[in-house]
């Protein structure tokens, strides 16, 4: 209803942000599995978001709506859709600034139909830009997720079967609530130099026991602007999960490593860029252990 208002009645005063985004990549596995196949793909994205002043207290309201579909050449396509709403207080001259989204969105996926989903949430954030240039954020957030496809447990039951009711194993709809807490640290050593250090706890709690997990990691960036045209990043993280198991279920824990680059060049309303994601995650169980490198270049629009 938040949303609705605000890019209703407050379509005259808002501030209107949209980008368009086009890229095309290679994906070496999809299905993110120890087997998986790769394939090229495009990725069509936009987001639009409107912000509101509220008064001489400096409220800012904003909306927004967002949706990608990436369609692969060699493997089923996905995409996803979403909207929400948010509310930013500054406070002490913008020293600190409180910020609460609501937002809700559809995840649909060809290639791993077990991650289906439709999802809502609330984040609440707090920015604090320290002396001496630091800024901290803290964050925590709340998910609902609700799955489309029905999954089983108990002895006999795998990761992602589908259960029949028989052998000793039962069919259940899986909902999951997603816990996560953040630490961010950022910090300009100079004009162009700007380095970040992040530390995430997360708590996954699901109907499906196999699915419920505990999670902590760090993760470390930097990038560089050497012009007004040109940006640079790199980046790395290292997250740790283990998850829920009982006697017919094995322990399984999770080691998930991520590197990535990119380079941008901006123009105007313009920007080009080209990224690398890597990750390898090694898992006690087999079947959850893989490598994933996913290259794209592409371009956005903002207007």
């Amino acid at each position: 209803m938040i949303l609705v208002l605000l890019l209703s009645v407050g379509a005259q005063a808002a501030d209107w942000e949209t980008v368009a985004e086009l890229a095309v990549g290679f994906d070496d596995n999809v299905a993110q599995s120890p087997t998986g196949k790769g394939s090229g793909f495009s990725m069509y994205g936009l987001d639009t978001a409107a912000h509101l002043p509220m008064g001489a207290n400096r409220l800012l309201l904003s909306g927004f709506l967002y949706g990608r579909y990436q369609q692969y050449w060699a493997a089923e396509d996905n995409y996803l859709v979403g909207a929400g709403t948010e509310l930013a207080v500054p406070l002490i001259d913008g020293i600190l600034t409180p910020e609460l989204a609501v937002d809700g969105r559809l995840v649909r996926d060809g290639e791993q139909p077990d991650e289906d989903r439709d999802e809502y949430g609330v984040e609440g954030r707090l920015r604090w830009f320290a002396g001496g240039r630091l800024t901290v954020l803290l964050l925590q957030s709340w998910t609902r997720q609700f799955y489309d496809e029905t999954e089983c447990e108990g002895p006999g039951c795998s990761r992602g079967m589908i259960g029949g009711g028989r052998f000793g194993f039962r069919r259940l709809d899986r909902q999951d609530d997603l816990w996560i807490t953040e630490m961010a640290l950022s910090f300009p050593f100079t004009p162009s130099w700007v380095a970040g250090l992040s530390a995430t706890y997360s708590r996954n709690s699901s109907t499906i026991m196999i699915e419920s997990f505990e999670a902590h990691g760090l993760s470390l960036g930097i990038t560089w602007m050497p012009s007004a045209v040109w940006e640079l990043t790199a980046g790395s993280g290292l997250w740790t999960a283990d998850y829920d198991h009982d006697r017919y279920i094995g322990a399984r824990t999770d080691r998930l490593l991520t590197a990535d680059a990119g380079i941008s060049w901006i123009h105007r309303s313009w920007e080009l860029f080209f990224n690398v994601h890597w990750e390898y995650n090694d898992s006690s169980w087999e079947s959850e252990t893989y490598h994933n490198t996913v290259t794209g270049c592409g371009v956005l629009w903002h207007f």
